[in-house]
């Protein structure tokens, strides 16, 4: 069963399982999860059997401090409970938290913890940045924590809604993540700088869609290169899969799946679908 690690923008979680049935994923398959993030379809493969040997995780952002440290068994939980048991008890009081933590350095040994407890907090799943200064971190871009809310009685939403899950909760997902994970590759580093893997393996890619907002890089200078080196998989005999919300230049019809609908919207708002689209990726654009 899979499960979410935190908020994060355009996670696949809800979807994972579609997309793993689509692209035939099983105990013997060799998968790239490119452009990983908050590493859905890793998990979701992990966790129906495929060994983490098996599994490569390619992710630029500040993810993959997180996921190299899981990968390699560096991710400590007592060490992460440390950073739970510092935070504000009274989740009132964790936004204020969250904001100044984001303006502070940390150790390169600490910044897998910090930032996943910031992105747990970010609202809407926003993605930040993040600059190595030696043995230092620290975090760039925009930073917008969620905030704890208290119904009114003209409220629509008649809960609390807390700022992030509460500390036993972000354990267990992390103790669970080291169970699936540790022990995969993971290569921190621009995508299109990878060298293609060879023709045993399938490549799921889940890039920055062009023209949407929250992320760290800009959608429409980066796409076509991760398009680029998409295609260059396919032409080493790779079997390549990307999602998006419309389907690329020159990608056949037969070709292109739904795996579902992206609510869309806020609180007491209209929330139209649009469709999440799995297609095949060939190694030249078909016409």
């Amino acid at each position: 069963m899979t499960f979410s690690l935190c908020r994060y923008r355009g996670q696949k979680t809800r979807f994972a399982d579609a997309i793993l049935d689509r692209i035939e994923v099983n105990g013997s398959t060799v998968l790239w999860d490119a452009c990983a993030g908050s590493g859905a379809i890793a998990l979701a493969a992990a966790a129906r059997g495929v060994p983490p040997a098996q599994i490569t995780i390619i992710e630029q952002g500040s993810w993959g401090l997180f996921w190299t440290a899981m990968a390699s068994g560096a991710f400590d939980p007592t060490r992460f409970q440390q950073h739970l048991d510092a935070m504000p008890p009274a989740q009132q009081d964790v936004t204020a938290y969250m904001k100044r933590l984001f303006t502070l350095p940390c150790s390169l040994v600490d910044a897998p913890y910090t930032f996943f407890l910031l992105q747990s907090a970010s609202v809407h799943g926003s993605a930040f940045g993040h600059q190595v200064e030696g043995d230092t971190v620290r975090w760039t871009g925009s930073y917008s924590c969620a905030k704890y809310f208290t119904p009114t009685e003209t409220s629509v939403r008649r809960y609390p809604t807390r700022v992030m899950p509460l500390a036993a909760e972000l354990m267990k997902r992390t103790r669970r993540t080291l169970e699936l994970l540790r022990g995969c590759a993971v290569i921190h580093r621009d995508v299109a700088s990878v060298p293609p893997p060879g023709p045993d393996t399938v490549v799921y890619l889940d890039p920055p869609y062009p023209g949407t907002k929250g992320y760290s890089t800009d959608t429409q200078v980066e796409f076509p290169r991760i398009e680029k080196w998409a295609r260059s998989c396919a032409t080493n005999g790779a079997r390549v899969y990307a999602s998006g919300y419309e389907a690329w230049k020159g990608v056949q019809e037969e070709d292109v799946w739904s795996v579902g609908g992206s609510r869309m919207g806020g609180a007491g708002k209209a929330k139209p679908k649009r469709q999440e689209l799995l297609m095949r990726i060939c190694s030249k654009a078909k016409v």
